[in-house]
């Protein structure tokens, strides 16, 4: 008789671990959805006429299309070396804010509210239609897109170009393109 306690006790604690296991398991697969969705946002921002300039230049630019969202980045670049989800907070103006930001060998992409929200390009990458890479020459900047408003420096600086409502950045040091932002 002792012994069937013990059976039922050993039985008892092997289901309760089993359902802490697929209980995490099921938080853990809706987290893994929430930071790599397999389906683009329909946010409102999208069809704006800002929304659609801004899909434009970044897809003219950079060859992303800012409407699909991280699901539309995962299916171009793949599955990125590292992920870093923050929120959803709230935020200061009402509403929450959630933050993801896709880390790739050579640039990092960051979400806001699930839309795309900026690129950063790190290390030398010729994927992207832009133009210009880091490593290149500040000449070779200024070949591409003209020298910028209030262009007065040579050396260290940063090419800002203001299209539409946001800037194409382009930190230069020694002359050399060291990142590139948008």
């Amino acid at each position: 008789m002792r012994h069937t306690g013990s059976y039922l006790l050993l039985i008892v604690l092997a289901v309760s671990c089993l359902s802490a296991t697929v209980g995490l398991a099921s938080v853990q697969q809706r987290l893994l959805e929430e930071v790599f969705p397999k389906q683009e946002p329909d946010l409102e921002w999208n069809h704006t006429k800002w929304g659609q300039f801004e899909k434009r230049a970044t897809l003219k630019l950079f060859g992303i299309d800012t409407a699909l969202g991280r699901s539309g980045v995962l299916r171009q670049f793949g599955r990125p070396i590292k992920a870093i989800y923050a929120g959803p907070e709230r935020s200061d103006f009402g509403g929450t804010v959630e933050g993801c930001t896709y880390v790739y060998p050579t640039f990092q992409i960051f979400f806001t509210n699930k839309l795309f929200s900026g690129l950063e390009i790190l290390r030398e990458d010729h994927q992207f239609p832009l133009g210009v890479a880091v490593g290149d020459t500040e000449l070779q900047v200024l070949k591409a897109f003209g020298p910028p408003p209030f262009h007065h420096a040579t050396g260290n600086w940063t090419a800002r170009y203001a299209i539409g409502l946001r800037n194409l950045e382009i930190d230069i040091r020694d002359s050399r393109v060291t990142k590139i932002s948008w």
